[in-house]
């Protein structure tokens, strides 16, 4: 494990300890006063995905596109079955290209929900990746 990598795990350790499950109660689990959203996902650069490569799982979540980031997989938001058996200790860095990168926030927080704790966005997403000239592949 490289140190881009070891600092990456560090951050999101420190981000994991402030996130709280909120307590329901009732009927329809209404919350108990307590906040019922995680806070954003955190973002990582095209530059930083580079660097940590080799000890990340890329998740393509694109729609319609024709390419994807080199060594990365191809995940639908209905196909998140994928995630049974995985690591839950990997770095995965999920990659959309919507503006706002909805889909890629839905599927972290679904990952973070299901107690992957190194899940982050990358910023900017596939076009930001594919501007900084960085390796991609067909997408199939």
């Amino acid at each position: 494990m490289n140190e881009k990598t070891r600092e990456f795990q560090e951050i999101m350790k420190k981000n994991a300890a402030n996130i709280q499950s909120p307590d329901y109660s009732g009927e329809f689990g209404e919350t108990l006063g307590k906040p019922t959203h995680r806070p954003e996902v955190e973002r990582t650069t095209p530059k930083s995905l580079k660097s940590m490569l080799d000890d990340t799982v890329v998740i393509d979540v694109q729609q319609n596109a024709s390419e994807k980031v080199k060594g990365s997989v191809v995940v639908t938001s209905e196909g998140l079955d994928w995630l049974n058996g995985q690591k839950q200790d990997n770095n995965y860095v999920v990659v959309d290209d919507q503006p706002g990168e909805s889909i890629a926030e839905r599927v972290a927080q679904h990952m973070i929900n299901r107690n992957f704790p190194y899940v982050t966005i990358l910023d900017g997403g596939f076009s930001a990746w594919k501007d900084s000239g960085f390796p991609t592949e067909p997408r199939k």
